[in-house]
Order: C-alpha cells, then structure tokens, then sequence
C-alpha cells in the first residue's frame, strides 16, 4: 500500500485544489453523489486513491 493509498484530501478546498475546480463545483458534485466522497467528523474528505479510481472509470467510459 503507497502513500497515496491512504492519503486523504480534507475539505472542499482540498479537493477542489487536487481536481483544479472551483469549490462551489466541488459541492454540487457531492450533492448530486457525482463524486465518492466520505464525511469525516462533519467534513467531507476523499482518498486520493479513490479519486484517481473514479478519474479512471470516467477516462474509461
């Protein structure tokens, strides 16, 4: 298992940054379930492993 595996991207600002999207965009993703996001304690989070997993299935589509 690498880094990336278990690293995990905090906030939508976090993931906004890594997706290179505004974070307003990142908020509609997760409200319309677009993007395999977790709650962490009240904050949404999302593992880089399965960020590139969900790139990879829609590179694939």
């Amino acid at each position: 298992m690498n880094n990336q595996d278990t690293e995990v991207l905090m906030g939508a600002d976090a993931i906004a940054t890594a997706m290179g999207i505004p974070r307003r965009k990142v908020y509609a993703m997760i409200q319309s379930r677009t993007i395999p996001t977790i709650k962490i304690g009240g904050t949404v989070a999302l593992r880089k492993a399965k960020l590139a997993e969900w790139l990879m299935a829609l590179e694939a589509a």
